[in-house]
């Protein structure tokens, strides 16, 4: 077998140039043999022909031949090198080359042979290392996180921030939010909360306020409602009750009291809606001001606590407390310095936490104190406690507060006033003979009248001032119209300080002290001045002159009596008013400008206790015993009540006293009523001053009222029927009127209710003055009855029988016949008959219906003995001595009373079977009596609605019959009452018709003295 190493046998000896013998490839010419067959590990290429090879040349190095006769040697094998004998190719181990075909070199650095390589060995490439310096084997891929550049033993590690993969040729950088250490095969995403830019060695945690997940390459703000610490993979939301306004925040802030925060990563807190609160701070809901602290609470919005009020309380040391009266109720969050007032309210301060009803409700305009002014509180023209003091060149009224001092405002009532009273006077002046004969003619009328127009004027007093009295105590405003009409009508209450402006002639304002002093002094003023006149006049008798003078001024001062009373018991009582927590005031309850704690005050007091004991206590004492003197003339024992209330209109003793005339409206038995209407009218002005309040007022009003109701209802006091009716009403209107006032205040009725009311009570006063003149069936019917009485004790009888027209009277115990000049006085009384019997249809012959008066006459004479009397200032009356009756004038030794009873009767003519088809049946009573004559009709058993005559003439029928009824009978009974009378006439007429008319005429007389009908 071939060497491994080549020989070292001296080569073949060269070919000839002479060509011996062709040898063939593969063969060699051999001298002795010829052509030679190489041996193995030789060959022969003769190809280019002789001269041929004398030898086999050997295989050369890294070739072989393991055949005889080759013409070419085999190349080795990669990494094989051939024998010494080129028979063989031998291996050189793994990590060597074969070096020139000779030998087995070690691999150099950076290169490999897996396997002996021929003439060098591999590169190891980039991203690959052999491992050692030489004689590599193997060419191995660098791991992850190394690298080689090309023939690397060994590989590098990559640099912190690179990386790379098996068999890299370089590291790579990291890309940023990755990082890597030394080596890495790979780059590591950064954590949540870390970031890094590109060839990161590591990775560099978010600060406080920023965050970034897996990877990031930079750390991101946090937004607004979230934070986050350091480190953070990401933001958090702020809790509930927390928050964060700007991006990038580290942490929430709590949200501060008065906000909230109802939701997590809230970027703000809300404030807390009006009506809740938030106390602590990093709340996350409000709480409600009602359910919390109290139902009164509130609180503006983003407010920490409960520091306002509802509408209807205010705020005062921390605490809700109601509202009082008079401050507005139309918005929340009042507080004692900010409390608004209604129109008619006042406060002294505005640390003062009490509001007071203005006096005059137009003077308080109302509104917010500012700076503890309150002047502007009041209105332009007043200022002063409850704005009750008038400025200069302003006046007080009663119902509008102060007024400019114009003469369209201060001085126009007062001046018409003058002139009404002037015309007046002149009418009275001129016309005075006339006025007392029509007064004279009228004289029982016109007094009843001025009864019912006292009523009136008494009433409407009661109703301004118990108005005045309820709004003075916190009343309700009353709505127009009535309110309206309480004030025009104002000047009722003859309240001279409230119809004339007194300010106006004052430097200063003129206050109730003042007018304490007008009022009450100028009656006992002017008192003084009638005693001096009487005393002038050397009246006979001390006594008498006395008592006439009081009677005359005490009757003078009936209408003005409850005014003086009212202003002297508005004199003492005092209101005490809040100024602040520590300070008080008090100032006189009629006149807030009278500071109780003066000396005015304390003089007025004593000059007022004086004049208590002299009008509210003293005038109605004084008539009492003035009356109680005359207690037997005005009800004598053992009488009848009607022939009294005649008898003292005559009497002369009465009659000289005026203070009798309180006397005269009533039954004898209720002689001193008056005294108990006085009492009356004091409580409902003056008394009820004395109630503190409202409530008070309002119960002490009403009880009086329903009292007095009843009392006036029962008693029926007045002689007259229809004053007591009259006077029912008037009690009504009083209590209907306090319980309107009272349905006000409870607020039971409002808006148009409450003006429908008010509009009724003014119809039902006006109605009630119109009532002043109106005739009452009612005051004629109790009149009827008086003279019914008594006819009943005087009765008489006689018959008269008249028929057709010429009829004839007969009497037994002394006839009347009528006579030419009785025919005379009835054609003058009904001058109707002339213009029948000259009507030429009326005289037709024709069937005339019967006509028949049947007549019963009384009299009766009664005897007295008249003495005459004088009074102490010389004038003579007379007096009965048996009836004890008085009078001016000298009676007649003797009065007749007569009565006819006439019953009239109409019958069909003959013939006829009714009193015809178109017509109607008519009878007529005709009087003529004696002036003044009281007399009494009844027809039919009906009273007439007529019972007196100015001028004892006049005509009473119009009894108008069914047509065709057969017959009809009518009875006209009369009575009279009067000296002197001259003729009753009845006429009855038939039907209208020219055919069946006819007339009958029954007449009789009154005589003086013995004569009868």
């Amino acid at each position: 077998s071939p060497s491994v190493l080549p020989t070292t046998l001296a080569p073949s000896p060269l070919p000839t140039l002479t060509p011996t013998v062709t040898c063939a490839s593969g063969t060699y010419l051999d001298a002795d043999t010829g052509c030679t067959a190489c041996s193995i590990g030789r060959y022969a290429n003769n190809s280019a022909g002789p001269p041929f090879a004398s030898s086999c040349d050997l295989c050369p190095m890294g070739r072989y031949n393991i055949n005889t006769g080759q013409a070419a040697c085999f190349e080795c094998a990669v990494g094989k090198f051939s024998s010494e004998d080129r028979s063989s190719c031998g291996d050189c181990p793994a990590g060597t080359f074969v070096f020139n075909e000779e030998a087995c070199e070690y691999c150099p650095s950076g290169t490999y042979s897996p396997q002996a390589l021929k003439d060098a060995c591999l590169d190891c490439s980039e991203g690959f290392h052999t491992g050692v310096k030489s004689g590599a084997t193997t060419c191995s891929a660098c791991d992850g996180g190394t690298y080689s550049e090309g023939l690397a033993v060994n590989c590098s590690a990559c640099d912190s921030g690179t990386y790379s993969n098996a068999g890299a040729a370089v590291c790579t950088a990291c890309d940023s939010g990755t990082y890597s250490y030394e080596a890495s095969s790979v780059c590591t995403r950064c954590d949540g909360g870390t970031w890094s830019n590109a060839s990161a060695a590591a990775c560099v945690s978010c600060v406080a306020g920023k965050a970034s997940g897996s990877g990031a390459a930079s750390c991101v703000a946090c937004e607004s409602g979230t934070y986050s610490n350091t480190a953070s993979s990401a933001c958090t939301k702020c809790e509930v009750g927390s928050y964060s306004v700007e991006s990038g925040s580290e942490g929430c802030l709590q949200c501060v009291n008065g906000t909230h925060s109802a939701s997590s990563g809230s970027s703000s807190c809300e404030k807390c809606q009006p009506g809740y609160f938030a106390p602590r701070r990093g709340m996350y809901v409000c709480l409600k001001c009602t359910s919390e602290i109290g139902p009164s609470y509130h609180s503006s919005e983003g407010s920490a606590e409960c520091d306002e009020c509802l509408r209807y309380t205010y705020m005062k040391g921390g605490k809700c407390v109601d509202k009082p009266e008079g401050v507005k109720i139309d918005e929340v969050g009042t507080t004692l310095e900010s409390m608004r007032l209604d129109q008619g309210y006042f406060r002294f301060s505005s640390k003062s936490t009490e509001v007071y009803p203005c006096h005059h409700y137009s003077n308080c305009k109302g509104g917010k104190i500012p700076a503890n002014s309150t002047t502007s509180l009041c209105r332009e023209g007043s200022s002063g406690p409850l704005c009750s003091i008038c400025e200069k060149e302003y006046y007080m009224s009663e119902y509008y507060g102060c007024l400019e001092c114009t003469s369209g405002n201060a001085w126009l009532g007062p001046i018409v006033c003058v002139v009404v009273l002037l015309v007046c006077g002149a009418v009275v002046f001129v016309y005075r003979k006339k006025l007392k004969a029509l007064y004279e003619r009228h004289q029982d009328r016109a007094k009843e009248y001025s009864h019912r127009a006292t009523m009136s004027l008494v009433t409407m007093q009661i109703l301004v001032i118990l108005n005045t009295t309820h709004k003075s105590v916190g009343g309700k405003e009353m709505p127009s119209p009535y309110t309206d009409f309480l004030a025009l009508t104002g000047f009722a209450t003859l309240d001279v300080v409230s119809l004339v402006p007194f300010d106006c002639m004052y430097e200063k304002s003129f206050d109730h002290a003042d007018a304490l002093l007008l009022e009450s002094l100028v009656p006992l003023f002017m008192l003084g001045l009638a005693m001096l006149y009487a005393s002038a006049r050397k009246l006979r008798s001390k006594a008498g002159k006395g008592r006439k003078v009081l009677s005359a001024w005490l009757s003078m001062i009936f209408l003005v009596l409850p005014v003086i009373s009212r202003r002297v018991c508005q004199s003492f009582k005092c209101d005490t008013f809040n100024v602040d927590e520590s300070t008080e005031v008090r100032y006189l309850t009629a006149d807030s400008g009278i500071d109780c704690s003066s000396s005015r005050y304390d003089g007025m007091f004593m000059f007022a206790c004086l004049m208590v004991l002299l009008y509210p206590f003293g005038c109605p004492l004084l008539l009492f015993l003035l009356l109680f003197k005359y207690r037997r003339n005005l009800n004598p024992a053992g009488k009848d009540e009607d022939d009294v209330i005649k008898e003292r209109k005559e009497d002369a003793i009465l009659a000289q006293d005026p203070v009798t005339s309180f006397s005269m409206l009533y039954r004898p038995r209720f002689w001193g009523f008056e005294i108990y209407n006085m009492i009356r009218r004091l409580l409902l002005t003056c008394a009820v001053l004395q109630c503190e309040d409202l409530a008070q007022t309002t119960v002490f009003v009403i009880f009086v009222a329903v009292v007095t109701l009843v009392v006036e209802q029962e008693t029926k006091p007045y002689s007259s029927a229809f004053l007591s009716a009259y006077c029912n009403v008037c009690s009504w209107q009083i209590l209907l009127f306090s319980l309107y006032l009272l349905l006000l205040d409870a607020e039971m009725t409002n808006g148009a209710q409450a003006v429908m009311i008010s509009a009724l009570l003014m119809t039902a006063n006006v109605a009630l003055v119109f009532t002043i003149f109106i005739e009452t069936k009612a005051e004629t019917k109790l009149h009827h009855d008086h003279l019914a009485r008594t006819r009943s004790a005087m009765r008489m009888s006689s018959d008269m029988r008249v028929s057709g027209t010429n009829p004839a009277w007969t009497f037994e115990g002394g006839g009347v016949e009528m006579t030419e000049q009785a025919r005379d006085t009835f054609s003058n009384v009904n001058p109707m008959l002339n213009a029948a019997a000259s009507n030429p249809m009326m005289n037709a012959a024709a069937p005339a219906p019967t006509v028949q008066a049947k007549t019963t006459p009384t009299t009766t004479t009664t005897s007295a003995q008249w003495v005459e009397h004088t009074t102490d200032d010389g004038h003579t009356y007379y007096h009965n001595t048996s009836t004890g009756q008085t009078s001016w004038t000298k009676p007649t030794e003797s009065v007749e009373v007569a009565e006819v009873s006439v019953e009239v009767q109409v019958m069909p003519a003959a013939g006829a079977s009714n009193l015809g088809a178109a017509s109607k049946e008519r009878a007529t009573t005709n009087l003529d009596l004696a002036d003044h004559v009281d007399f009494e009709v009844e027809e039919d058993g009906e009273l007439s609605d007529d019972d007196k005559s100015d001028d004892g003439r006049m005509s009473i029928g119009g009894r108008e019959w069914s047509t065709n009824t057969p017959a009809r009978r009518s009875t006209i009974n009369i009575l009279g009452t009067k000296q002197n009378a001259r003729t009753a006439d009845v006429e009855a007429q038939g039907p209208s018709t020219a055919s069946s008319r006819s007339r009958g005429v029954a007449t009789g007389r009154f005589s003086a003295h013995d004569d009868a009908i």
